[in-house]
């Protein structure tokens, strides 16, 4: 995966003004202040039940010349708890391009999700290391354009806070961008709601 700097300066740094992609921006912000705060708590996690998190996904797709498309949409994802961990599925719906701040047609299907409470699955990127949650992220968008970007990803990370009230992730795989194969890549953060 390629390193997500492009989208994240851009978008952090947009205070003045008031648009959509700057206000999910600042949520995401607020979040990822809340992730740094805690600590890693995957084994706190409920063994009955269910929870929603709401969050952001900053989410690139790099064409062949290193050049990418940014997008950030909002999160909605629901957790069903056991004794083991969970099971994971929602949607990120709400895109909006980074490039001209206009809404970005399509969702991303979160599916096939588990969260192992002993934090023991490995990273596809990375073999060495162990994370407590994927998802899968598929689905196709479309900027204002025209360009489609169909997104085979997915989301890799950790739970932390109390009782696993954040979540904070990777994103990997692939994007056929107007039919091309390009690589994808990104951030994730979500609070339960």
């Amino acid at each position: 995966m390629r390193a997500f700097v492009a989208l994240l300066p851009s978008a952090l740094a947009l205070t003045a003004c008031a648009s959509p992609f700057t206000n999910a921006a600042i949520g995401y912000n607020a979040i990822l202040n809340e992730i740094s705060a805690a600590q890693q708590s995957a084994d706190q996690l409920p063994t009955s039940g269910t929870a929603t998190y709401a969050g952001y996904l900053l989410l690139a797709a790099y064409d062949n010349t290193g050049a990418s498309d940014d997008f950030i949409g909002d999160v909605d994802m629901d957790a069903t708890f056991t004794a083991a961990g969970a099971t994971l599925d929602g949607q990120v719906t709400n895109f909006q391009d980074n490039a001209d701040e206009q809404p970005v047609a399509g969702t991303l299907r979160l599916n096939n999700g588990v969260l192992d409470r002993t934090a023991s699955l490995t990273n596809p990127d990375n073999p060495g290391t162990q994370h407590s949650f994927f998802v899968n992220a598929d689905g196709t968008l479309t900027n204002q354009a025209g360009d489609t970007f169909a997104f085979d990803s997915v989301i890799y990370g950790d739970v932390v806070g109390t009782d696993g009230s954040l979540l904070t992730g990777q994103v990997s795989g692939d994007a056929v961008i107007n039919g091309v194969t390009e690589s994808a890549g990104g951030t994730f953060a979500a609070r339960a709601d």
